[in-house]
């Protein structure tokens, strides 16, 4: 599970990161990503 919180106008590489998160361990320990992947990106102007 991922959580991040920004604030300021959404720009579309915050969704590019997200998914780098989510990814990263399981590329890590040399796994395909699994089905159980969250993620909550709230964006306050």
């Amino acid at each position: 599970m991922a959580v991040e919180l920004k604030v300021g106008e959404f720009m579309p590489e915050y969704v590019g990161k997200m998914q780098f998160y989510l990814t990263l361990p399981d590329e890590l320990k040399g796994e395909l990503p699994g089905p159980e992947q969250v993620a909550m990106l709230m964006v306050d102007e």
